[in-house]
């Protein structure tokens, strides 16, 4: 015959499931439907993680147009380590009369990586913002939940890393003139203000977090008072990369439903907030344009300057919300392209031409070939020039009717490009 549970049991299982509302507290135990772990067939060769619990979009509210430019800090500003090291190096960040001073805790800045955990925060507080008007500072969070909903395991290590994630945040400090809402706040202030951990015993002796009770930031709660939050893809849970995680806040902020958004490569550099060097930074970023997963847009390098474009489904997402303004683009293009008459098959043309070039790719091995071909220089910033004298040959050929053709073996071509340029110039000086 079965036991029943006790009732202390069952009293205590009812305190830590059952919805928390009152004040300003709020407990999101309702993180969307968890479905069976589904693994990539092949994830060791996959560029994205595994997607281990499918669910809707984060229910963010979302802005658009000129007051994004201005007001999203977290996705503008590098608050956040690039390295899964331990960086506890004190630091001053400045760009266009903005900066940040970092005073890191004891297990140094928090990494993007625990970003997720503010991100979790976040949505579920601009939720209970569309549903009653109320923006709570405190949130209750099932831990359980939060690794689940944010595309984690949940084994004990996890957990465990958890807590070093709310150690970095709320004891790292920082100092800006970064405006949320409107307001410069001048103090040092953290992510989180405080945090309350219910912990229960594991066999092993552990303590595990069954229970956390974070407050928000004043400098965060402003922003989500004025509503300068962006919904991010499901996907940004998945990418498995820093660089990739950055790149896409960065992309996601500033190109948004636009058709197509530009910066150069070194002005990346400095708003990505990476510590790497020239060289390594660079190399990275190519590794993130030849995959091309970034959520809702295609990325390519071209004349050391990345370019993003909006994919069309990420658009066409869109579509009811800016129908009028979306209707006005089509219509003023297709008043442009009837006046243009044959210059509009030359852009057409010119437009297939640049998407042959971005769609020559460099395997790893034609990256080494390249080094030992051009000992001593950077073959990313050397594979700019190649494809910048592709582009200018190409059109050259173009406009006096030869072919153009394009190689056929880009390693091949790659190298010997790369071969000529150090016969011409020999070793960097």
């Amino acid at each position: 015959m079965a036991k029943s549970p006790s009732p202390r049991k069952e009293v205590e299982k009812k305190s830590l499931n059952e919805e928390v509302l009152s004040g300003d507290v709020i407990n999101p135990q309702d993180a969307g439907p968890l479905f069976g772990e589904m693994l990539d067939p092949n994830p060791k060769h996959s560029p994205l993680l595994p997607e281990r619990y499918p669910q809707g979009e984060l229910f963010v509210c979302e802005l658009v147009d000129i007051v994004l430019k201005s007001d999203m800090a977290s996705l503008e500003y590098p608050f956040y380590s690039l390295t899964k090291k331990p960086d506890r190096s004190p630091r001053r960040f400045e760009h266009d009369g903005r900066w940040i001073e970092f005073r890191p805790s004891i297990k140094g800045l928090p990494t993007i990586y625990d970003k997720d955990l503010l991100i979790y925060a976040i949505s579920h507080i601009m939720r209970e913002k569309q549903r009653s008007g109320q923006t709570p500072k405190t949130i209750v969070i099932d831990p359980y939940h939060f690794l689940s909903y944010t595309n984690r395991p949940t084994g004990g290590r996890d957990y465990e890393a958890l807590v070093d994630s709310i150690e970095r945040l709320e004891g790292t400090r920082y100092r800006t003139n970064v405006k949320t809402g409107g307001f410069e706040h001048d103090e040092w202030f953290g992510l989180f203000e405080r945090v309350k951990m219910k912990t229960r015993q594991t066999p092993k002796g552990g303590l595990r977090p069954e229970r956390l009770e974070v407050t928000i930031s004043d400098w965060t709660m402003e922003a989500i008072r004025a509503d300068e939050v962006l919904t991010l893809h499901r996907d940004y849970w998945r990418l498995r990369r820093p660089i990739e995680r950055r790149v896409y806040e960065i992309v996601r902020k500033h190109c948004g439903q636009q058709e197509g958004w530009s910066i150069g490569v070194d002005k990346l550099h400095r708003k990505s907030g990476s510590q790497a060097t020239r060289r390594e930074f660079r190399r990275k970023l190519h590794e993130v344009v030849n995959d091309n997963h970034l959520p809702d847009y295609d990325v390519f390098i071209e004349n050391d300057t990345l370019h993003a474009s909006s994919r069309q489904e990420f658009l066409d997402s869109y579509t009811s919300a800016n129908s009028a303004r979306l209707n006005g683009t089509n219509a003023r293009k297709a008043r442009q392209s009837a006046g243009a008459g044959a210059s509009g098959d030359i852009q057409e043309m010119a437009s297939n031409l640049a998407d042959h070039l971005r769609r020559l790719k460099i395997s790893a091995d034609g990256y080494e070939s390249a080094k030992q071909a051009a000992p001593g220089w950077d073959v990313y910033s050397l594979e700019d020039e190649w494809r910048t004298w592709m582009g200018k040959k190409a059109e050259a050929d173009r406009h006096v009717g030869l072919e153009v053709v394009m190689p056929h073996n880009p390693d091949a071509a790659f190298t010997g490009f790369c071969k000529s340029w150090y016969k011409t110039r020999g070793k960097p000086s």
